[in-house]
């Protein structure tokens, strides 16, 4: 799924759970429940060109700017854009690992972790998918905001 789906539900979680402790955990999850909902989110694989860079960059700023926009002055506002952003590590993660060697490489759960991830993923044509994108980022905005 995109960013922006993900970065809204992240922060809708922390918004209904005020507890960050468990809060933060429970955004982190929802990258993995979304994903195995059926979206569109263009496919790309490695080595991405500097136009999909551009692209998922683009899209990361908008979610990550609608998050702060609709949080503005909510008392939790510190903890909401950290939801936001936890709900997305999942993506770095799959990022480094496909695009970077690191001293994690050789660590089987790491390989395990992106195995899932990728596995899970239930891609759809691009009306269909981002159709369902934006249902899901709707339900957040209206959570966000209520």
């Amino acid at each position: 799924m995109l960013s922006t789906p993900h970065l809204l539900t992240g922060a809708a979680i922390v918004k209904l759970i005020p507890e960050p402790t468990i809060a933060l955990p429970v955004a982190f999850a929802s990258h993995f429940v979304l994903d195995a909902i059926p979206h569109w989110d263009g496919s790309p694989r490695p080595p991405y060109s500097n136009t999909i860079k551009i692209n998922i960059a683009i899209d990361y700023i908008f979610g990550l700017l609608a998050v702060i926009i609709l949080s503005t002055g909510d008392a939790r506002f510190l903890w909401i854009v950290a939801g936001a952003i936890t709900a997305t590590v999942p993506d770095f993660i799959m990022g480094f690992y496909r695009n970077w060697q690191t001293p994690f490489h050789s660590h089987r759960w790491f390989h395990h972790f992106n195995l899932f991830h990728l596995n899970i993923q239930k891609n759809l044509p691009a009306f269909l998918g981002l159709t369902i994108s934006f249902m899901v980022s709707g339900l957040a905005v209206f959570l966000l905001i209520r």
